[in-house]
């Protein structure tokens, strides 16, 4: 009887284990399959085709002044904000993209001087511009850590801009004088006989154009921390004795959808 038992148990032992490992190497090729397909999936949120970039951040700003032979440039940079955002298009999907995007920036100078008898006088000139850039760039990289190179044209037009000239005067008084580089001066030119009366042309021309570079390191697959010089190529000046060209360098915090 005991012999038949335990012949019995051996044929059901020998019939389960078949099945039982048949079934536990499944559950490793499915554990397996998850994995692989979580991989997948992960690998593919990292490389969609169109990724969309915001950012904001700070900078300096400042001019190349060109008169008569002489070049001059302030000494000290205006402090500018920016924001803005970029559409990263790839080209080859893994290394070349396009890049298009929009952005606010201030540019402007900023002059100190010292006159004896009169004061310290310091001169600002901000000026709130929306611009468009044309991209081309580089990615290096996996999707934990990219760096990536780009450089093209942006084109902005000035909303708003203005010169403010403070002036310290060794009593403690302050003057403040204020004008809009965009308006001109409110009086007109007589006109000699035979010519049509003159309206003075602004400071300052609204339309800009220039060479963008930019640095950008992305952590986590959406951090960014980027840094951005700006160059113009187009004379801003209206004054035919005066060219200005305006550059700026600012550096971003951001985040890629």
């Amino acid at each position: 009887m005991m012999k038949q038992i335990l012949l019995t148990a051996a044929i059901l032992a020998m019939g389960i284990a078949p099945a039982f490992g048949q079934k536990h190497v499944q559950n490793d090729k499915n554990n397996g399959a998850t994995k692989k397909e979580r991989r997948i999936s992960i690998d593919r949120e990292r490389e969609r085709p169109v990724r969309v970039q915001l950012y904001a951040g700070l900078g300096a700003s400042n001019a190349t002044l060109l008169s008569q032979g002489f070049k001059f440039e302030s000494e000290k940079g205006l402090l500018s904000p920016t924001a803005g955002v970029n559409v990263l298009i790839p080209i080859d999907r893994h290394t070349l993209f396009f890049s298009p995007g929009l952005s606010y920036n201030q540019r402007g100078i900023r002059f100190v001087s010292q006159t004896p008898g009169v004061g310290v006088t310091t001169m600002r000139t901000p000026i709130h511009t929306l611009s468009g850039n044309l991209l081309i760039g580089t990615s290096l990289g996996d999707g934990e850590f990219r760096l990536r190179f780009s450089c093209g044209l942006y084109g902005g037009y000035a909303i708003a801009g203005s010169t403010i000239m403070k002036v310290s005067k060794g009593d403690g008084n302050v003057e403040v004088h204020e004008t809009d580089v965009f308006k001109g001066n409110n009086l007109e030119v007589l006109p000699l006989p035979g010519f049509d009366r003159v309206k003075p042309l602004p400071v300052l021309k609204r339309f800009d154009l220039g060479t963008r570079v930019t640095w950008n390191f992305e952590l986590g697959n959406h951090y960014n921390l980027s840094f951005t010089f700006d160059h113009s190529i187009l004379n801003q000046s209206n004054d035919e004795t005066v060219k200005l060209y305006h550059r700026s360098a600012f550096t971003t915090i951001g985040y890629t959808f």
